[in-house]
């Protein structure tokens, strides 16, 4: 179904809720991006925007940074941003495992959220899901102490191979928390509307020990998503 466009925004307007991620080793700074020091939450592959407008909307108090791959999706969701004037979100349009090794400062985050991600169902495709081990530690070394990591899919078999990987990791700790998004997105109207189940978890940082990065973090960037180019 064709991407539905919401009602267009001045392009001066719609700048102010993107943002852009410099070279390395220039670090994002969250303070001057958002002009104020609240805690930041980030959500990667924001689709349609249903989390991140819902997330800033009745959560004032907190700064939502979105990463979409897509250039479309980036600019879909920051219209929608834009059009409610919710200064305290912003959208990136680049590859979130590229930010979260080189752009985003070590312990700068309250939570990184991940829901519905591409399950990449062949084999030969698998390597290129979001969740993997180096994945996670990029995701440790952002988060506070005490921050969380939130997963979200309607694909059990993903979900599963997911958390399998998130067990192995002892820097992150799965929690009993209930799904308190509030919301739901277009992927999860769709599974719950064909009878499907929503997968979800939570896992804490418990401490503020950084795991050593993996020895090569270009193997991160081995497997570009289609359509992208790392700077």
């Amino acid at each position: 179904m064709p991407l539905r466009k919401p009602d267009r925004v001045a392009p001066e307007l719609l700048a102010q809720f993107c943002f852009d991620l410099a070279p390395p080793p220039e670090k994002l700074d969250w303070t001057g991006l958002f002009g104020n020091d609240r805690p930041v939450e980030l959500e990667i592959g924001c689709g349609k925007g249903a989390f991140i407008v819902h997330a800033a909307t009745t959560r004032l108090e907190v700064n939502f940074a979105g990463i979409e791959v897509v250039r479309k999706y980036q600019l879909y969701c920051a219209t929608r941003l834009a059009r409610r004037n919710l200064k305290n979100a912003k959208m990136a349009c680049t590859d979130a495992r590229f930010a979260l090794a080189w752009s985003i400062p070590t312990g700068s985050l309250q939570a990184v959220h991940v829901y519905f991600p591409d399950p990449w169902w062949k084999a030969r495709h698998a390597k290129r899901r979001i969740v993997t081990p180096e994945f996670l530690v990029w995701v440790i070394r952002t988060l506070k102490e005490g921050g969380t990591f939130h997963l979200a899919s309607d694909v059990p078999a993903y979900f599963q191979a997911s958390e399998e990987i998130l067990a192995s990791q002892p820097l992150l700790i799965r929690q009993n928390l209930p799904d308190d998004r509030g919301t739901i997105t277009n992927f999860e109207r769709k599974a719950l509307a064909k009878g499907g189940e929503i997968h979800h978890g939570i896992w804490l940082r418990p401490t503020s020990e950084l795991p050593p990065p993996p020895p090569d973090p270009q193997r991160l960037f081995s497997v570009p998503l289609p359509g992208h180019q790392f700077p």
